[in-house]
């Protein structure tokens, strides 16, 4: 769920770009850079309807953000949000420095997890590939790295996980658990589009991993759960929840 981040970062790396363009088409602008770097970041398809932010209010939202699945899986859509809402940093804005969100809110995002006959995941692939980006970029930027965020809060919150696995036929839903991120970047002096993609996607990855990895186990039974390979990376810790069998 890396996916869940991607975007959220270009938006912030559009905010440091220079007053002078951001006044001028900025919505258009940073609704092209998403697509762009979610797309490259991700190796599939990213869509967003639309931006709407306002320098003014310090504020804006984007609507219908897509990241499509990864290759080798279905032709659905991996990850959705309706709607992200965030709040600029009103005094960060006119000084020197890192660009610094105070507030970024991704209400009732729809994750579709699929896991494929040989125990891969689409969530975990497309977090591999923005990790796989990121250390590419990292290594052809500049010590600069470009523009550079902080992000005080971030929310993604009563999100709604579909999980889809070869050996069911039927598929099953319940609830992500809230993720909380707080300060990122800020001992890093601001983090680049590429690193904050790393991590949120890192995170996002975790959590539909886990809370898939809890529901197989109870469709499937323990044991065939993780013969399965649905549980990803995490064997070892859904052994732990299942009081070290």
């Amino acid at each position: 769920m890396k996916k869940l981040s991607l975007v959220l970062a270009a938006i912030v790396v559009v905010l440091g770009i220079g007053a002078s363009y951001l006044f001028s088409g900025l919505n258009g602008y940073v609704k092209d850079i998403i697509e762009t770097e979610g797309s490259a970041a991700t190796h599939t398809k990213v869509t967003l309807d639309a931006v709407n932010i306002s320098l003014k209010d310090a504020s804006g939202d984007l609507s219908y953000l897509e990241i499509h699945n990864p290759a080798g899986f279905s032709n659905n859509v991996a990850i959705k949000f309706d709607v992200i809402n965030l709040t600029l940093n009103k005094t960060a804005l006119s000084e020197k420095g890192p660009i610094v969100i105070s507030k970024l809110i991704v209400d009732q995002p729809t994750i579709n997890y699929e896991v494929d006959a040989a125990g891969k995941n689409n969530i975990q692939a497309l977090s591999r590939s923005a990790d796989a980006h990121e250390d590419t970029v990292e290594k052809k930027q500049s010590s600069s790295g470009g523009p550079k965020v902080i992000i005080e809060k971030l929310e993604i919150r009563e999100g709604l996980l579909t999980i889809s696995h070869s050996m069911l036929d039927k598929k099953l839903q319940t609830k992500m658990p809230m993720i909380e991120l707080r300060n990122i970047g800020l001992d890093q002096d601001g983090v680049n589009a590429s690193e904050l993609i790393e991590q949120i996607l890192a995170v996002v990855a975790t959590k539909a991993v886990k809370t898939s990895g809890i529901e197989l186990m109870k469709e499937l039974g323990p044991m065939q759960a993780l013969k399965s390979g649905g549980l990803g990376e995490l064997e070892g810790k859904f052994k732990d929840v299942l009081g070290g069998k």
